[in-house]
């Protein structure tokens, strides 16, 4: 599945009324805190002077995970 199309489902989810509000909040909130939290651990990552190939293995996962 392309990028755009998992994008296209997602929001037909989150707006699909006949899914319970609490599975669609689940998912915005999930999404938004494990981006959140991979995106911000690659720059203190750098700032803590964690070994090259951890911070790049850090960045990988955020990129494909979220």
């Amino acid at each position: 599945m392309r990028i755009k199309e998992k994008i296209a489902a997602l929001k037909e989810y989150i707006y699909d009324s006949a899914t319970n509000i609490k599975d669609r909040s689940f998912v915005i909130f999930s999404i938004l805190l494990i981006s959140e939290l991979l995106f911000v651990a690659v720059p203190l990552g750098l700032l803590m002077h964690e070994p090259l190939s951890s911070t790049l293995s850090t960045f990988a996962g955020a990129t494909v995970f979220a």
